[in-house]
C-alpha cells in the first residue's frame, strides 16, 4: 500500500486529510478494493465506491432506509439508549420512512409544501441575496461562505417558519450540529451529547412555532393544514419533517456553492465559458453536484443476511455508498476528474435514486444557481483574496468549505 493516505483502516468521515481531499483515496479504492468491509467503522460497515454498485445498492430493497440510528450502530446497547429521545423524533423523517408510509409522507410533503417550490421559493431567495450582498462585511473582500452561501438558506428558511431572521443564525447551528452528527463516523457518547442537546433543543423551538397561532401560513402550518390521500402529519411529525429540512437544505446547499466556486478557479476556461453564456449556471450546479458534491455518502442498513458480489452482508450492517468515489469513476464517465460544464454524461446520484429521491433537490437547485449568478455578477474573476486560507468543515459526510475569500 503506498502510504497511510490510502489505508482504508484508518479511513474516517472527521480526518482532516480526508475532508481536505477525498478524491485519491477514492481512486485509490477503486483500482484495488472497491467493495470494502470497514470493521474499525460502526461496528463493521460495507464501503462501496465505484458508480455501478452505488446505483445498484440505492434501489436495492434488501436494504433499509430506516437509518436513523446509523451514527450509534458501532456503541454498545445501553450506550445507544441514552439517545433514543433524539432518534424517536428523527423517525420522523420521510427519509428514514419505508414503503407505504414513505409514500403517503413523501405525496403530502409535494402537495403541502407550496412554499418549496422553486416557483415561489424563487423571489424570496433573489430579495435575500441582494440585500446579504449589500450587507458584506467588508466592500472589496468578500467571504463567499460567511458572507453570503452560508447565511442565505438559514435566512429563507427562517421566512418560510415565520420567525425573526435574528433566529437563522441558532437555525444555522442546530442543523450543522446534526450534520456532524451523521456526516462522522465513530462518535463517542461524549461527542452525541452536545448534538443531542443542540436536537432537542430544535425540536422544542419548532414545537413552539407549530402551538402557536402567530405563525398561520407558515411551512409548517402547510404541513399541518393539509390532508392528503387520508394522510396528515400530526404535529410532531410535522416537526420532525421540518427538521429534515432544514439539515438538508443548509448545509449541502451552502457546500455547494463554495464547491463550484473552487472547481472554477481551478478551472479558468470554465470560468470564461459560464461569463460568456449565464444560462450554463444550472448546468455549473449539475457539475458541481458530479464533480464535487457535498454529500459524499449514502447510508443504508441491512434488512435480512444475503451476499451480494461475493459480499456477506449481515442483518442490522451499515452500508455506504460513497457517490462522491461514483462520480469519479471511468467506467460510467469520459473523463470523470476534469470539470466540464458542457458534459453530455453529467448524471449524478447526488440526491439519490428511485423512491428516495430527495424530495428538497428543486429548492437546493434554486438556492445554489441565483447564489452563483449573483457571485459571478459581482466577482467576474473570482480572484482568491491575498493570504486567505480556504478552511473546509469537520467531517467528510458533508464536505464543504467554511470560508472563501475573494477580493
Amino acid at each position: 500500500m503506498p502510504g497511510d493516505e490510502f489505508d482504508p483502516r484508518v479511513f474516517e468521515h472527521n480526518d482532516e486529510r480526508f475532508i481536505a481531499d477525498p478524491y485519491p483515496f477514492y481512486a485509490y479504492m477503486r483500482r484495488c478494493s472497491p467493495r470494502y468491509r470497514a470493521a474499525h467503522l460502526f461496528g463493521g460497515a460495507w464501503l462501496v465506491f465505484c458508480h455501478d454498485d452505488a446505483r445498484q445498492l440505492l434501489c436495492d430493497p434488501r436494504l433499509s432506509t430506516s437509518r436513523a440510528r446509523l451514527p450509534v450502530a458501532g456503541l454498545r446497547a445501553e450506550q445507544r439508549a441514552e439517545f433514543e429521545d433524539m432518534f424517536r423524533a428523527f423517525d420522523g423523517w420521510i427519509a428514514f420512512n419505508e414503503d407505504h408510509r414513505h409514500l403517503c409522507m413523501r405525496q403530502h410533503a409535494l402537495k403541502a409544501a407550496v412554499q418549496l417550490r422553486p416557483e415561489n421559493l424563487l423571489p424570496r431567495v433573489r430579495r435575500l441575496i441582494d440585500t446579504l450582498m449589500r450587507q458584506r462585511a467588508e466592500p472589496g473582500r468578500f467571504d463567499v461562505m460567511q458572507d453570503l452561501a452560508t447565511p442565505l438558506p438559514g435566512l429563507a428558511l427562517a421566512e418560510l417558519l415565520g420567525v425573526p431572521a435574528a433566529d437563522a443564525p441558532r437555525l444555522k447551528s442546530w442543523s450543522q450540529d446534526i450534520s456532524r452528527l451523521y456526516g462522522s463516523t465513530n462518535l463517542a457518547p461524549q461527542d452525541i451529547r452536545p448534538i443531542r442537546d443542540s436536537a432537542l433543543a430544535l425540536l422544542g423551538y419548532l414545537d413552539e412555532i407549530a402551538r402557536s397561532d402567530n405563525h398561520e401560513g407558515s411551512l409548517l402550518h402547510e404541513l399541518m393544514g393539509m390532508e392528503v390521500k387520508g394522510y396528515r402529519p400530526g404535529r410532531s411529525e410535522a416537526v420532525a419533517q421540518v427538521v429534515m429540512l432544514l439539515f438538508a437544505a443548509l448545509e449541502p446547499t451552502a457546500y455547494l456553492v463554495g464547491n463550484a466556486i473552487a472547481a472554477l478557479q481551478a478551472h479558468p476556461d470554465q470560468l470564461a465559458l459560464v461569463q460568456q453564456e449565464p444560462e450554463l449556471l444550472d448546468a455549473l450546479v449539475e457539475e458541481t453536484l458530479r464533480y464535487d458534491t457535498p454529500v459524499q455518502f449514502v447510508g443504508r442498513l441491512v434488512r435480512e443476511a444475503f451476499t451480494w458480489k461475493d459480499c456477506r452482508m449481515e442483518t442490522g450492517q451499515v452500508v455506504l455508498s460513497y457517490v462522491a468515489s461514483a462520480h469519479r469513476d471511468a467506467g460510467h464517465y469520459h473523463q470523470p476528474d476534469s470539470f466540464r460544464l458542457k458534459r453530455s454524461d453529467s448524471q449524478h446520484l447526488a440526491f439519490g435514486q428511485g423512491a428516495h429521491y430527495c424530495l428538497g433537490a428543486p429548492a437546493v437547485r434554486v438556492i445554489a444557481a441565483e447564489t452563483l449568478g449573483a457571485v459571478l455578477r459581482h466577482y467576474p474573476t473570482l480572484a482568491p483574496a491575498p493570504g486567505a486560507a480556504t478552511r473546509f468543515n469537520s467531517n467528510l459526510g458533508f464536505r464543504g468549505r467554511t470560508s472563501l475569500v475573494l477580493c
